[in-house]
C-alpha cells in the first residue's frame, strides 16, 4: 500500500487527527504519524522568480533553461528544483501570476 492511499482517507476527514503541512496532509492513523510532504527548499518567490527570469531571457524549452540557471545561477538560490519539480511548482503558482 502506498503512502497517499494511507494519507487519502485521513486526508478527507477534518478532525483533530488531520494538521496541514504547508500545502500538504499530515494523517495521524492510530499511533502512526503519516507525513505526505516535504518542506520546499525553494521558496514559492524564487520559483516566480525563475519563471520570471526564464520568460525575460526567452528560454522556451524548461530542461535548457534549468540547465542555464544551474550552471549560471546556483549561487544566488542555493538549490535548484529538477524539472518535474519545476514544473509542477510552477504550475501550481499559476492563479499567483495571472
Amino acid at each position: 500500500m502506498s503512502l497517499n492511499a494511507i494519507a487519502t482517507p485521513a486526508a478527507r476527514e477534518r478532525g483533530p487527527l488531520v494538521m496541514r503541512c504547508l500545502s500538504r496532509t499530515v494523517a495521524k492513523v492510530d499511533s502512526i504519524v503519516i507525513w505526505s510532504c516535504l518542506d520546499p527548499k525553494i521558496s514559492d518567490a524564487e520559483v516566480l522568480t525563475l519563471a520570471v527570469m526564464q520568460a525575460l531571457l526567452g528560454y522556451t524549452s524548461e530542461t535548457r533553461w534549468l540547465r542555464y540557471a544551474r550552471a549560471n545561477l546556483l549561487p544566488m538560490f542555493g538549490t535548484l528544483p529538477r524539472q518535474s519539480g519545476y514544473n509542477k511548482r510552477l504550475r501550481s503558482l499559476a492563479p499567483t501570476m495571472s
